[in-house]
């Protein structure tokens, strides 16, 4: 059980911490934390922290670096977990020259494969909770979905559309999707632009609100992604490509 004396608002920072126990952690019913780290940036630096991570921990080693977004758990109890940092994996890739970032300092991105889909629908689309079980990044909200319209009777054949995922339906980024040049070449960095203004500008989301991006994988094969998401295109200090925690298979 990790305790400390003092217990910042942390929420929301992305940190780099280094593995120095693999192995279940004691966090009083808190959920699945796999391993913990002691955190190597940032304001938290030099705690220790237990990171959820869901997947196989037999891919990490001993001392290894990894990207941590700090998190606290929902059923935060202020009793047993006062001045405690709890985190979750976001990726093993550390990006060159990434030191940490506050929430509005970063983009997450990740790419949603076909074999993490639970239905087989032509229209189907992740929900959040869905998202966050592939990635797992702690709590998430107005996820942005960039989505491959891959029916010959939709209008925009071939083109990205793009969506906000809610708690129950996702909802069309209409302003963004009429402001888009009809051209073939489509790329969405002007959309993901919109995208992070609008997250910074929302009135109701809290200060350590993840900006995310989940891509369809027909869109990335089509178009690529590298350049879309290079941080001085887009007016961000970070782009960090999420690695997913599991990889669900078709029912």
């Amino acid at each position: 059980m990790y305790r400390h004396n003092s217990a910042g608002d942390y929420t929301g920072q992305i940190v780099i911490g280094e593995i120095n126990y693999l192995g279940a952690v004691d966090t009083r019913n808190l959920g699945l934390y796999n391993f913990s780290v002691k955190i190597k940036t940032g304001t938290e630096m030099g705690r220790e922290c237990p990171v959820h991570f869901s997947g196989k921990k037999d891919d990490f080693k001993s001392d290894q670096p990894i990207v941590v977004r700090l998190n606290k758990p929902m059923n935060l109890n202020e009793r047993y977990h006062r001045g405690c940092v709890f985190g979750n994996f976001v990726t093993s890739k550390l990006p060159e020259g990434f030191d940490h970032a506050e929430a509005d300092e970063a983009l997450l991105y990740g790419v949603w494969e076909e074999s993490m889909d639970s239905s087989k629908r032509d229209n189907y689309f992740p929900s959040p909770d869905e998202v966050n079980r592939v990635f797992n990044i702690g709590r998430m909200y107005r996820t942005m979905f960039i989505r491959n319209v891959h029916r010959e009777s939709e209008k925009l054949y071939g083109k990205p559309v793009y969506y906000l995922l809610r708690k129950y339906t996702p909802d069309l980024m209409d302003d963004v999707q009429e402001d888009l040049s009809p051209k073939k070449d489509f790329h969405p960095e002007r959309a993901i632009k919109k995208y992070i203004r609008f997250m910074g500008t929302s009135t109701d989301i809290w200060s350590g609100t993840p900006r995310v991006v989940v891509l369809d994988e027909v869109f990335v094969t089509i178009l690529g992604m590298d350049e879309s998401f290079a941080p001085e295109k887009l007016g961000i200090k970070h782009c960090i490509q999420m690695e997913p925690h599991i990889r669900p298979v078709n029912r």
